[in-house]
This record gives structure tokens, C-alpha cells and sequence, in this order.
């Protein structure tokens, strides 16, 4: 979806193209496309122009959405302490409201941040930004 970002907007782009671009295999990318196109996330591009765009502005999709497009539901259905329950608010273990808390921050943080930024912030990397390529500068956190 980076990848995609970074493109001309509503340019189809070929499966092949996105993996190559993305550095996956392209199997993996075919898969992933159709929950992100049954997710509403990606618009698939038939006939002569084949291909893939965003199917809203990279600004208008969220980190959240992405994740549970592929994932599904950001919920955690077992109980940390001992997995062949199901832990939930009526019947809660010890971790489950610390649990809870931290599940909805993290959603809160992932359904705060788009698309466009989280490209934006790779291609600052990309043009000579010093830090990890893979990870997220945090903006209140010194960079090595």
C-alpha cells in the first residue's frame, strides 16, 4: 500500500509491478490485493488497462484499515493467561482490562494515522533521513 502511495494517484499499476516495486512475491501481493479489494482499500482495473489504484486518497486511509483488511478485527478473542478460554469484558482474567486499555490506544494511534503519512515518512528516509529504513522515527524520540 506504501508502494502504491508513492505512484501517480489513479494510475492501474500492474500485480508484478507492486511486488517488484514493494520487494514481496507476487503471489503474496495477489493475495493480499483481494482482501484489500474486497476491503474497499484498492480498486481493481480490468480490460485493457489492467492493474491496481487506491480506491481512496492515501490520506483518507488509515494505518487501522490496512491492517484489518488483512487481519481482520483488531480484538484479542483468547485470554492471555491461558489460551483455551475466551477472556472477555463478562468474563474477564487479570490482564484483561490492562489488555483492553492498550488495545484501544493502539487502535487509536493506528486509526490516527494514514496512508499518506506513513509514506510520507518512508520517503523522507528514503531521500537521506539517517535512521532504520525499517521502523518509524518516533517524533518526541532522538534519533541515533
Amino acid at each position: 500500500m506504501m508502494w502504491i502511495a508513492g505512484q501517480p494517484p489513479g494510475r492501474p499499476i500492474q500485480a508484478e509491478e507492486i511486488a517488484t516495486g514493494a520487494s514481496i512475491p507476487c503471489k503474496f501481493a495477489r493475495n493480499i490485493f483481494s482482501q484489500l479489494v474486497n476491503s474497499g482499500l484498492l480498486r481493481p482495473h480490468r480490460g485493457a488497462v489492467r492493474g491496481y489504484s487506491l480506491a481512496r486518497s492515501a490520506s483518507e486511509i488509515t494505518l487501522l484499515e490496512i491492517i484489518e483488511a488483512y487481519e481482520g478485527p483488531f480484538v484479542k478473542p483468547w485470554c492471555f493467561l491461558n489460551h483455551d478460554r475466551v477472556c472477555n469484558a463478562e468474563s474477564p482474567c487479570q490482564l484483561h482490562h490492562l489488555w483492553s486499555g492498550m488495545r484501544d490506544s493502539v487502535c487509536h494511534i493506528l486509526a490516527s494515522r494514514t496512508l499518506e503519512g506513513l509514506a510520507g515518512s518512508e520517503g523522507i528516509k528514503e531521500a537521506g533521513h539517517q535512521g532504520n529504513k525499517n521502523s518509524l522515527s518516533h517524533p518526541h524520540r532522538e534519533q541515533p
